[in-house]
């Protein structure tokens, strides 16, 4: 692999996920055929609780426009269920 490749030469690997799926594990590469498993759901989960995130959110005045109507539906269950 070339470490600055242009556009042309370069390549992308895409990862989707939704909002009730774990944050992928990906493989990242390194020099030749070297590899890096890398735990984005285990990085985000410690950034949130230590930066108390969830301690900001406005669970009342909640805007989810940019989201679907299957995830703001999902979302305002879990938010329902938090609460009781």
């Amino acid at each position: 692999m070339i470490p600055r490749p242009t556009i042309q030469e370069g390549h992308i690997w895409l990862y989707h996920f939704g909002i009730t799926d774990k944050i992928p594990t990906i493989t990242i590469p390194l020099d030749g055929e070297d590899t890096h498993l890398f735990d984005f759901n285990r990085v985000y989960q410690k950034i949130f609780l230590e930066a108390s995130y969830g301690l900001t959110i406005d669970y009342v005045d909640l805007s989810l426009n940019t989201y679907s109507d299957p995830d703001r539906e999902y979302i305002h269950q879990r938010i329902s269920s938090i609460q009781e």
